[in-house]
C-alpha cells in the first residue's frame, strides 16, 4: 500500500477588472512571474499583455513570456515552460487568456 499527501495550493483569480489587483504587490505570492499565453495571439492583439506587463511593472515585478500554448496544450510545452520558469528564478505564474493558457500554467 502506498500512502503519500499532495498539496499544490493554487490560486485562481477570474473576474471583471482582476488584472488591475496585479498593480498591488501585497495581491503577489512572488517578485518574478512567468506568464503563460497562447500562440495565436489574441493576448497580444487585444493588448491584454501589454496590460498585464503594466501593472506588474507599477508593482515592481519582473516577468518573462512564456507564449507556446496551443489550443490542445501538450506535455512538452507545459515542461519546456516550468523549465524557463526554473531558469529564470519565476517565482509564480500567471495564465493569461482561456482554458489552455489557465490549465498549462
Amino acid at each position: 500500500m502506498i500512502d503519500f499527501m499532495f498539496h499544490m495550493p493554487t490560486k485562481l483569480i477570474f473576474g471583471s477588472g482582476k488584472l488591475k489587483e496585479l498593480a498591488n504587490p501585497a495581491n503577489l505570492p512572488g517578485k518574478k512571474a512567468l506568464i503563460v499565453i497562447s500562440a495565436g495571439g489574441s493576448m497580444i492583439r487585444h493588448s491584454y499583455l501589454t496590460f498585464v506587463q503594466n501593472m506588474l511593472a507599477q508593482s515592481k515585478v519582473e516577468y518573462v513570456i512564456y507564449a507556446k500554448i496551443q489550443e490542445n496544450p501538450i506535455l512538452d510545452h507545459v515542461t519546456e515552460g516550468a523549465a524557463i520558469a526554473r531558469q529564470h528564478g519565476c517565482d509564480f505564474v500567471i495564465g493569461l487568456g482561456g482554458g489552455s493558457s489557465i490549465d498549462s500554467a
